[in-house]
This record gives C-alpha cells, sequence and structure tokens, in this order.
C-alpha cells in the first residue's frame, strides 16, 4: 500500500476559505448506507438523524495558537514553528520548517526577541525538541505572537480565533481543531436556556458529562453557593462521598493543593458490621463517621438518598452542620423527598430535583469548581 493510494483530486473552488456566518448553516452530506442514496442537507437537519441510544463523542480540547513565524538568530532566516506537545514547562516537541537548518544549538527569535528558543534535539520522524526562554507567562506570549495552526489549504487569514474552536472546548493543548465538531452551537441558546454566570460552568460540565440538557432547568443553587463552595475548597475543606465511583472520578490532586482529602466509607468493614448490627444503611453510618472529622466537609451524595435523610436528621437532631451538600443522588425510592428535604435548610447547596443525578454527575460538580479554583491558584 502507498500513501499515493489514498490521492484523490479536490478542486480548490469547492473548498471553503472562510466559515459560514452560522456554524450550523454548513453543507451536511447524508449517505444511506443500506441504499447508498445520497441528500445534500444543512448541517443543523442533524437532529434528525440522531435518535435515543447514539453516542455522541465530543473532544472538549482547546485549540492554542501554536504556530510561531520567526527568524534564525544569527541569519535572520524565516522559520516557522508548530508546538505539538509539551514535554517539560519550557520544553516542547516541535515541528520546524525549514527543518534542515534547525540543527541542535540552534536559536530562533520571534517578535522582536519577545520569545526565543533553542532547538536542543532531533526526535522521532525528525520533530524538534524546541527549549522556549521569556519572560512572564508563556500563554500569554503565545496567544500574543502565535497563530491558529489552520490546514494548508486554508489561505485566508482567520479573523476571529474562536471560529476555530467547538462551542464545547475546555481544555487548551491541542495543535489542531476536532474539525468534526465545529459546526455544533451551543445546544442551550437553541432552547433559549439562560443560565447565571457563576453557575454557568458547573451546569455546562454536567451536560458535557451526562449529555442531558435538562440539568440546565433541574440544578438548583442556594444564593452564593458557587463562591461558598470555591472558598472551603480553598481553604482546605474534604469532600465526603457515598460511592467509590464518585470518589474515584474526583480530581484528588487539584484538591490536595489547597489542602483537602476526598473521602468514602461505604466499603469500610467498620462501616459494614456497625450497619448490620444496627439495622440501619450504609450510607446512614457512613454520614455519622464523616461528622466526626474536625474540619469543614463538603458532601457529594450521587447515589444514595438515605445519606441526604441522615444529614437532615443529624441537622435536626445535633448541634452540627455541614458546610456544604451537593444532592444528586439518583433512583426512584425516596430520591425526590430525600433532595427537597436538603431544599428546606438553610446549608449551602447544589441540588438537581426530580430523579436524575448519579455519581458521575457529583463528581462531575466537584471537579468543576475544583478546576475554578486551580485557575485562580
Amino acid at each position: 500500500m502507498k500513501t499515493s493510494d489514498f490521492n484523490y483530486d479536490l478542486p480548490e473552488e469547492l473548498i471553503a476559505q472562510d466559515p459560514a456566518g452560522r456554524r450550523d448553516a454548513s453543507r451536511l452530506l447524508v449517505i444511506d448506507k443500506k441504499t447508498g442514496e445520497r441528500q445534500h442537507k444543512i448541517f443543523h437537519d442533524i437532529i434528525d438523524y440522531l435518535v435515543p441510544g447514539d453516542c455522541l463523542v465530543l473532544n472538549n480540547t482547546k485549540v492554542i495558537p501554536a504556530r510561531l513565524l520567526g527568524e534564525r538568530e544569527t541569519t535572520g532566516g524565516k522559520v516557522e514553528v508548530l508546538l505539538l506537545k509539551r514535554k517539560d514547562n519550557d520544553i516542547w516537541e516541535t515541528l520546524v520548517k525549514p527543518g534542515k537548518k534547525a540543527r541542535p544549538g540552534s536559536r530562533l527569535v520571534f517578535g522582536e526577541g519577545l520569545l526565543k528558543a533553542e532547538v536542543l534535539d532531533v526526535v522521532e520522524d525528525g520533530n524538534r525538541l524546541v527549549k522556549f526562554e521569556y519572560s512572564g507567562i508563556f500563554e500569554e506570549i503565545l496567544d500574543q505572537l502565535g497563530q491558529m495552526p489552520l490546514p494548508p489549504y486554508i489561505t485566508h487569514k482567520l479573523k476571529d480565533k474562536n471560529r476555530y474552536q467547538t462551542v464545547y472546548a475546555r481544555y487548551e493543548g491541542s495543535a489542531a481543531a476536532p474539525t468534526a465538531g465545529l459546526h455544533f452551537t451551543e445546544e442551550l441558546l437553541k432552547r433559549n436556556i439562560s443560565l447565571p454566570k457563576e453557575e454557568e460552568l458547573i451546569t455546562k460540565r454536567v451536560i458535557h458529562t451526562s449529555a442531558d440538557f435538562d440539568y440546565a432547568e433541574t440544578l438548583c443553587y442556594s444564593k452564593g453557593a458557587v463562591e461558598i463552595l470555591k472558598e472551603l475548597i480553598k481553604n482546605g475543606a474534604d469532600i465526603v462521598t457515598d460511592t467509590n465511583m464518585a470518589l474515584s472520578g474526583i480530581n484528588k490532586k487539584v484538591l490536595a493543593k489547597f489542602g483537602g482529602e476526598a473521602h468514602c466509607f461505604m466499603a469500610d468493614e467498620d462501616t459494614r458490621l456497625l450497619a448490620k448490627q444496627r439495622n440501619v444503611t450504609r450510607a446512614a453510618v457512613s454520614m455519622e463517621k464523616a461528622a466526626a472529622i474536625a474540619k469543614p466537609i463538603v458532601f457529594a451524595i450521587g447515589n444514595a438518598p438515605t445519606a441526604l435523610i441522615k444529614l437532615y436528621e443529624m441537622m435536626e437532631k445535633l448541634d452540627w452542620k455541614p458546610a456544604f451538600i451537593i444532592g444528586v443522588p439518583v433512583g426512584f425510592v425516596n430520591v425526590e423527598a430525600a433532595k427537597e428535604l436538603i431544599l428546606k435548610t438553610n446549608i449551602p447547596y447544589i441540588i438537581n430535583r426530580g430523579r436524575k443525578g448519579g455519581s458521575n454527575i457529583a463528581a462531575a460538580i466537584c471537579n468543576a469548581v475544583l478546576y475554578q479554583c486551580e485557575k485562580k491558584f
């Protein structure tokens, strides 16, 4: 097999050089896999072809302006560097053009010296390891000097960098856009759902985790809930969950940066024995154990409504209050009633009304707040 076997004719006049006015106004080719019939549609028609049970995998990486145009320090010859992968703090694996002249020891200059670099080594596929030198924050300099790495067949200059990002792009680091997703619009806007700014990142992360837009309408936040939760995390609060699944989903490394730990006591042997001896649920015993921790506790409940009920009972009977409650248990028995109990309290909370929820939702809420805290850390 040869790469030339994949060559095909693509007339230049058929290559779109500029994006459509609306993302979902691009053309869509639909092929019936049984009959081979082809139909020319508009991308927003894609919802007509999606049915319950279909799985859409979203690549939420964010494209960085990874294309740097500079010159060789000694000769002034033009050079282009494409950032591929960060290997260390200031060391990147890159693609350099022209590559033959980018030997180890070569010095490169960008933005009249705002950014400098030295080629350290030649690695697999001829890529170069490059170490950058600068004053300040690399990402800010890259945003100032870098260009979006457009495909070579796009010759027009990109006027708006955001048009080379998907609407669900979140995490920086990609050198190329997941182009199949560029035509999707923000579904929340289509449904005329307006989210308060402080709640938006959490709600959107839950939606991206679950692929269920109903959460935009059912997630409830107490007054100032997000800021309260962020302050608790920043001041070293622990997180207690009611499932090992939620525990494994929480980013414990980020939590540890602020002095916090994540716990789940459900599988502990003494929890099992106490629950059996007292004829109560392990969730109830777990909440009691958590209440004994001598520091502020954020409870992230994603499975057991009895955990919420136990927290409510302890608040009523004991001189004790949790610092924060994330209440998103899923199921049928007592789920809605348990959530409504917490909504009646004066404890800061994020609750999902109704029967939907789950351990993955509890972890998603925790992580959304953790990542917000980390950005400002």
